[in-house]
């Protein structure tokens, strides 16, 4: 791939220097948005200023959204920081100084011991449940050491074991009915962790399949096929592109003789190792051929790996990783490597092609099918659907071009009968390739058939681990500018002090979206950013089930943080609209316009043990605190608290010097029971807004 001399196409529509690294630059990398590369011919989308604008705003989402991720990170961070120094000033002080005090022991371990074991709960959670629904028709070879290579991998590396460990957590996340804060941070930290390790990984690309350094080979295989994994268990749609294309750039010179370390004598030393990285890269190189030729048709390229010289050779079986035979899926390729070149060829030509193809599947249909075939019966079936969703795409190809072939529609029945006698434990969720090329040429009644075979997978989807968060993007793209047609016929709207400035709720399409016009333009609000992990399938039973995905986003007018929960569920025209839509109010940005008195929480803790404690009865610290007449009860409250004020002058400085404006003297009286609010009790972020570190 010819290196640009003026950074990656990225850099240079975004206007940024690129350091060109490899496979995508570091300007690109550390944002997570998607590098174009650096080849001499621009993309397509840059001759067409519609699309070239589109991808803009994609970019700029994109970076918006890895901002926010980032800034959830250091808040949270932040925040426990304050608790912990929160629970440590409500201490009782000692006659020691803060310098001299000791903290209390805590047990030596317990921590490290506990993460160690979530760890290995996670490891193996990958191996019996993840890896299962990645590669549901992968056949295990357990006289060659079975997946040992895969666990040797994930022990040995951290990148790999750090992606396993990400997937792991979002899986269990998604599952549990109960989401805590430690649990997010945990999974922001797994991700961000991975993420980080494995674009390393793939950028230090300088390695080859040799057996001189064949783990770091392995590695950097193992490294993109979990980005990509990443990316399409989050529902992406276009980051996982960038790379599978970073790991064609390197392995597409590679040839069949090149898949065989030295692992032919038994008694070597390394004999197991070198079988094991062995089956790992062929396991590997699979996976890219699969996703090689398949993705054309949703990308209109052709393929761009030597499929033919990998399969045709032996040396990968794709039946035993994916579940369809070489010849269908070298039949396959060679179909969308003809169906992106189609309106270049003659007609004569294009004919001819066609029915070559037409002949091989239906060969390889009849070789399944055979008895004498050495595919397992779960692999005949698979790769009989494959073959027959081919056809449908191969005489559609036809029909688009002119050339006389069966009836794409008419095909659709075969797949259809395929699918009626597939063996019950076959799951159609790992066969997207074949529903979607029948589904989408389908006609009535056979529409019907596959209308309601994709309501049964949703029904019976394992709640989360979808692609949830594309249901979601497709609806926040569209946000805040939110039309009637993006909602239900009975939505619902739950305001709380967002837009309404108080708690409402609004009933039905048009009342929601005419209400949300009007308030939307008034208060300003941005784009939103999905919160990681929170799009999920919830199914409380009875064949009820609908989709939520907590956001964030912000309001101008005036300078708030906010969050919203959506609830989406499907509509008779395949797309998805808002049920309910719950907007939150969960920071303010003031701005401080007269002083705040500040008064520090352990002053009024102080203050109140002298009334209530566990020498006085509770009714008489009642008659005591609540008996007096205001007048007197702010003139007491006063005197105490300034009193004790009055020593500390330097905490009150230091937010004066931070450009917090301060009142040390305030009267709290006044301020709950006259203003109403105004005051601020301080629990240990004063400390922190002196240090300038808010």
């Amino acid at each position: 791939m010819p290196r640009g001399r003026r950074g990656c196409w990225t850099c240079r529509i975004r206007h940024r220097r690129c350091d060109e690294s490899s496979p995508e630059c570091k300007e690109c990398s550390t944002r997570s948005i998607t590098c174009h590369g650096y080849d001499i011919d621009p993309p397509q989308w840059m001759s067409n200023d519609k699309l070239l604008q589109e991808e803009l705003r994609r970019i700029k989402g994109a970076v918006k959204e890895n901002f926010r991720r980032v800034k959830t990170i250091q808040n949270r961070q932040l925040a426990r920081l304050t608790a912990e120094e929160t629970q440590a000033s409500r201490a009782k002080p000692s006659s020691q100084s803060l310098g001299d005090q000791v903290p209390n022991p805590t047990p030596v371990g317990s921590s490290t011991t506990n993460t160690i074991f979530k760890e290995a709960q996670y490891l193996v959670h990958y191996l019996d449940y993840i890896f299962p629904i990645q590669y549901a028709f992968y056949v295990d070879a357990p006289h060659q050491g079975g997946r040992g290579w895969l666990f040797f991998l994930l022990e040995r590396n951290a990148p790999l074991r750090n992606a396993a460990l990400t997937l792991s957590a979002f899986h269990q996340h998604t599952l549990s009915p109960y989401h805590t804060e430690s649990q997010e941070d945990e999974l922001l930290k797994y991700h961000t962790k991975a993420l980080q390790e494995l674009r390393h990984v793939v950028r230090h690309r300088d390695v080859g399949a040799s057996a001189d350094n064949i783990e770091e080979w392995l590695k950097f295989l193992a490294g993109g096929m979990f980005l990509i994994s990443f990316e399409v268990f989050q529902g992406g749609t276009n980051h996982w592109q960038a790379h599978f294309n970073a790991l064609v750039s390197v392995i597409q010179n590679l040839t069949s003789s090149d898949f065989d370390f030295d692992a032919s004598d038994p008694s070597s030393s390394d004999f197991d190792f070198q079988r094991g990285m062995n089956t790992a890269q062929k396991f590997l190189l699979s996976n890219l051929v699969w996703i090689d030729i398949l993705a054309p048709l949703a990308t209109g390229t052709a393929p761009k790996l030597p499929y033919h010289d990998w399969l045709n050779a032996g040396k990968i079986d794709m039946s035993r990783v994916m579940g369809c035979s070489n010849c269908i899926m070298i039949a396959i390729g060679d179909m969308m490597a003809l169906s992106s070149e189609a309106s270049t060829l003659d007609g004569d030509d294009l004919g001819i092609a066609i029915r070559g193809l037409e002949k091989r599947i239906m060969g390889g249909i009849d070789a399944a099918l055979d008895g004498a075939s050495s595919l397992t019966p779960t692999n005949r079936s698979v790769t009989h659907l494959f073959a027959t969703a081919a056809l449908v795409q191969l005489y559609t190809i036809a029909s688009e071009n002119g050339i006389s072939s069966p009836d794409p529609h008419t095909a659709v029945s075969r797949v259809i009968e395929v699918l009626n006698h597939l063996p019950p434990h076959i799951s159609l969720r790992a066969t997207p390739w074949p529903l979607c090329v029948a589904g989408s040429m389908a006609l009535p009644p056979n529409e019907q058939y596959f209308d309601d075979l994709f309501k049964k997978l949703m029904d019976n989807a394992e709640a989360g681990f979808t692609n949830c968060v594309s249901v979601a993007t497709k609806i926040l793209q569209y946000f805040p500018q939110l039309e009637k047609h993006h909602f239900a016929a009975d939505a619902l709207w739950r305001d709380t002090y967002v837009l309404t400035s108080t708690i409402r709720t609004f009933y039905y399409d048009d009342s929601v979206a005419a209400e949300w016009h009007i308030l939307i333009n008034s208060h300003g609000l941005s784009r939103a950013s999905t919160v990681l992990g929170s799009a999920k399938v919830i199914s409380p039973g009875d064949g009820i089930a609908w989709v939520d995905c907590t956001f964030t986003f912000e309001s101008l007018t005036p300078a708030i943080n906010c969050s919203d929960i959506l609830s989406l569920v499907p509509s008779p025209d395949g797309s998805w609209n808002i049920w309910v839509l719950r907007t939150i109010l969960e920071q303010v940005t003031m701005v401080q316009r007269s002083r705040t008195f500040v008064l520090p929480a352990e002053l009024i803790e102080e203050r109140y043990v002298i009334i209530y404690n566990d020498k006085i009865p509770s009714e008489v610290s009642d008659r005591a605190m609540f008996s007096h007449p205001v007048s007197i009860a702010r003139h007491l409250s006063s005197g105490a608290f300034h009193a004790m004020t009055r020593p500390q002058p330097e905490r009150y400085e230091a937010l004066e010097r931070a450009g917090f404006k301060v009142d040390p003297f305030g009267d709290i009286q006044d301020a709950v029971n006259i203003r109403l609010g105004g005051h601020y009790i301080n629990v240990g972020t004063s400390a922190k807004i002196g240090k300038k570190l808010v």
